[in-house]
């Protein structure tokens, strides 16, 4: 299945994305910033880092 998602910053790539795609999703994202765009057409991927900060 396919799913497109508008809004490719932060928490476009790094939550809605990564959940998307962890649940069988391929993500298509729509964003305003054309270097973005740019780079993730040019790339077709992008990594993702998680932390887990404790308090």
């Amino acid at each position: 299945m396919k799913a497109v998602h508008f809004g490719a910053g932060n928490i476009g790539r790094g939550i809605v994305g990564l959940v998307l795609s962890q649940t069988g999703f391929e993500v298509c994202f729509v964003d305003i910033n054309g270097a973005l765009v740019d780079l993730l057409n040019q790339h077709s991927q992008y990594c993702e880092r998680k932390t887990l900060q404790v308090r």
